[in-house]
């Protein structure tokens, strides 16, 4: 199986209301995205064009950057966890996948230089 990777970085706040004081009260991250997409099989010797890939992750958190993720549509009903974060930004990413001949495997999400969440859809714990 082949894999790629690529990394955007986007700037927002959010607050986690009824956690801890640090935070639930109003702070901000520079968040640091990773996705990784894989094939079985090359196409014109790649997975997919990274170039590709990072335009359509930077269209994915267009709507978060240097925003209250708490007034957001995504987040109106949902907390915005790293967690939850990671989870929509592979939903999203999802929808330009099909029929394309890969998959997207893993979206993480790095809150700040040693925290971080990750989604996939493959089998859990």
């Amino acid at each position: 199986m082949y894999a790629i990777g690529i990394q955007i970085s986007f700037s927002a706040a959010h607050y986690h209301p009824g956690v801890d004081p640090a935070c639930g009260r109003l702070h901000g991250h520079n968040y640091r995205v990773e996705v990784t997409a894989e094939s079985a099989r090359l196409r014109g010797g790649m997975v997919t064009d990274f170039l590709e890939l990072s335009r359509w992750a930077e269209e994915a958190v267009r709507d978060w950057d240097h925003r209250l993720l708490n007034e957001t549509a995504d987040f109106r009903e949902l907390p915005p966890t790293t967690e939850n974060i990671s989870r929509l930004l592979f939903q999203k990413l999802s929808r330009k996948v099909p029929d394309r001949g890969w998959r997207l495997r893993q979206v993480k999400v790095w809150e700040t230089d040693s925290c971080w969440a990750a989604y996939s859809e493959e089998g859990g714990p």
